[in-house]
């Protein structure tokens, strides 16, 4: 009789789309436990507005989109589940479309068919549950977020971050639950909020991490910042004219401190192979 293979496991750092076909390889290979570490800094297009609008709020969409890039359909409940993380709300959205979304996710196989419909009976309960808090958030302080195209799982993240005390982390373990990852989803820091921007060789800055990873630019990167708050179109032309070693000492005198999370601790210290992604 063969001895059932050994547990390896195995911690990646990953961005939200890098690292995939690792990960899904990693995933498919018999014995491996994956742990994801990954930050919450995205600030572009829909997750910024999210984070404008709960201030305090890391960036979900990186870890929706690992659970996009390493799940596996297999069944009706599974590619419903899918349905959900690839949902986008339309390009003129709003509430009352949320509503509408909520109704049809509401609804079991056994008395209507949409998208939907063949969702576990927890795990809709679970995505409802989230999704109503958000809903409520929206009712509470109407007008401030524009949900133009933003993602359905965006708003299942927020939901659950309200409903759990605006607890980053405590609302990735949630997350993850819910959708089933198969890999452990791991905040790199203890949640603190802040905001990545980078310096290049030419001296332009970058004001976020959606436009660090943009390929338009190629100048080199010199240097990475964590700062407070967001860097606006005014404060950004104000630095981009100072010289660099100014510029430097500026966002120097701006950076803040992040900690690391007792998951990622663990994570990195348990791991019998670090992939960095």
């Amino acid at each position: 009789m063969n001895a059932p293979p050994e547990r390896v496991m195995v911690t990646m750092f990953s961005g939200g789309r890098g690292g995939g076909s690792i990960a899904s390889q990693l995933l498919r290979t018999s014995g491996v436990l994956l742990s994801l570490v990954i930050n919450g800094y995205d600030n572009g297009k829909s997750t910024g507005a999210l984070r404008r609008y709960l201030p305090g709020m890391l960036g979900p969409s990186d870890f929706r989109k690992n659970l996009l890039r390493h799940r596996d359909s297999v069944s009706p409940a599974q590619e419903a589940l899918d349905t959900v993380l690839h949902h986008r709300l339309s390009a003129s959205a709003d509430p009352d479309e949320l509503t509408r979304v909520i109704d049809a996710i509401a609804l079991p196989a056994r008395t209507g068919r949409n998208a939907f419909a063949a969702l576990a009976d927890p795990t809709r309960t679970a995505i409802m549950a989230d999704l109503a808090v958000m809903r409520q958030q929206l009712d509470d302080d109407p007008g401030r977020l524009d949900l133009a195209d933003c993602a359905l799982a965006n708003l299942v993240f927020a939901g659950a971050y309200l409903r759990l005390g605006r607890d980053f982390n405590a609302a990735v373990r949630s997350f993850a639950r819910t959708f089933e990852s198969a890999a452990e989803l791991v905040n790199v820091t203890n949640g603190e909020n802040a905001f990545l921007v980078a310096l290049q060789q030419d001296g332009r800055l970058l004001a976020d991490e959606a436009d660090i990873v943009e390929p338009h630019n190629r100048a080199l990167i010199t240097d990475l910042y964590l700062l407070g708050t967001p860097v606006t179109p005014h404060r950004q032309a104000r630095l981009e004219a100072q010289p660099t070693d100014v510029t430097r000492e500026m966002l120097v005198r701006d950076s803040v401190s992040v900690s690391l999370s007792p998951e990622a601790k663990s994570a990195i210290e348990c791991a019998d192979l670090l992939v960095y992604g």
